[in-house]
């Protein structure tokens, strides 16, 4: 190899050297600001995720300091809180020898007589309706019951006048902070024209007076003010006015007098702290009874422990042999998941309080008609109702039964 050829070796080898170093500069060059930018990225979403997760921590702190509180004053104001009210309140055995005794209490007889001045047409604003009412507020007040009225006025539609409606509101100790209501409807459907409703629903408002008329002798002697106790349970009545549509059932044309009591109670504070309806432990609804066809049904949509509670009880007193009737009203073999029946129970169900709907299902034929009076009522299975749901008030009100 000659020296030439060496040289150009040389020359050509530093010639391909100074072409890759130069190269090197481009390259960083071109590339070098998305290296950056590539870097600065992982840098704001470590940042900006840091800054949401503290700021989701303080929320979550704040929130629960505030739940805390409030739960705080609700626990103290009612010594149970509303949560353990609505599924966990236990109910209190009766022994064979007690149920005996609750059942003897009542009386068919004296049930009937109560309900025979209700067989009326009593559509509200009218003299029969001013009649029945005043019929249930003196058999209350025999009993010594607490009697309030809740009278207002409201609109049913066109050709029909503003009206005025009356809850009856009976309270057994007006001091108690916890309360568990029998419920039923005691005015009558205006359309058709004379329109009685035996089941619908003077029988459920004889029974209820009935309860009471029977629970009576073991019911604790009301507390005055100066004695009030939070954990205080008691027994409170309502007889409503107006669930029945004037025309057809809408949400304005129906439940004038649960709608109403509902609202005004869910904005009535009884310690600055709770409604009226937050002292509702439970209310049992009665609708459509008297036929030898009733049947309840533990519904979904207002499904509690005391279906179940009060199907045992009835159980028992079958197997007592204190109930008339060979069929069973509580049947416990499934939850109807089918029927959502509107009712009087619905404006305070939406607001919270639990329910016992015991309303007949399928309804009697006879519903809404004529023949809905005094002849198809059913003595056998009123009084054995009867007997079940005032073993099970009394059971829920932990009466001392002697």
């Amino acid at each position: 190899m000659t020296d030439a050829q060496m040289n150009l070796g040389f020359w050509d080898i530093m010639s391909r050297y100074r072409k890759h170093r130069n190269r090197i500069p481009e390259y960083q060059r071109l590339d070098s600001e998305p290296v950056k930018a590539q870097r600065r990225i992982p840098r704001i979403l470590f940042i900006a995720v840091g800054v949401v997760v503290s700021l989701a921590i303080a929320f979550v702190l704040l929130s629960q300091a505030t739940e805390t509180k409030n739960t705080d004053v609700v626990i103290k104001s009612t010594q149970i809180p509303w949560y353990e009210r609505k599924t966990s309140w236990p109910p209190k055995y009766f022994s064979s020898s007690v149920l005996k005794q609750i059942c003897r209490e009542v009386d068919y007889e004296r049930l009937n007589q109560t309900m025979q001045p209700m067989l009326i047409p009593r559509t509200p604003g009218s003299r029969n309706h001013s009649m029945v009412a005043h019929h249930i507020l003196v058999e209350l007040q025999k009993l010594g019951f607490t009697l309030q009225v809740d009278r207002f006025f409201d609109n049913p539609p066109n050709p029909y006048p503003k009206t005025q409606f009356t809850n009856l509101i009976a309270t057994w100790d007006q001091y108690a902070t916890r309360k568990l209501v029998l419920a039923c409807h005691y005015d009558s459907k205006v359309e058709p024209e004379g329109f009685i409703g035996a089941t619908d629903s003077a029988a459920p408002c004889a029974m209820i007076i009935e309860i009471a008329t029977a629970l009576r002798p073991f019911l604790p002697t009301p507390s005055s003010n100066n004695e009030q106790i939070n954990d205080g349970l008691t027994l409170e009545l309502i007889f409503f006015d107006g669930e029945e549509a004037y025309k057809e059932w809408t949400a304005t044309d129906s439940l004038y007098g649960s709608r109403h009591l509902a609202n005004l109670w869910h904005t009535t504070k009884v310690d600055g702290v709770r409604t009226k309806l937050h002292q509702i432990d439970l209310m049992i609804l009665l609708d459509l009874i008297g036929t030898p066809t009733t049947t309840f049904r533990n519904f979904l949509a207002t499904e509690t422990p005391w279906y179940k509670r009060a199907s045992e009880i009835e159980h028992r007193l079958k197997s007592l042999k204190l109930l008339k009737s060979w069929q069973t009203r509580f049947p416990t073999q499934e939850i109807d998941k089918r029927h959502v029946v509107e009712d009087d129970h619905i404006p305070f169900q939406r607001k919270g309080v639990p329910i016992l709907h015991l309303i007949s299902v399928p309804f009697p034929t006879e519903w809404h008609t004529l023949r809905d009076n005094g002849s198809i009522l059913d003595q056998n299975t009123i009084d054995d109702i009867t007997k079940v749901i005032a073993a099970t008030v009394a059971q829920y009100l932990h009466l001392h039964v002697t």
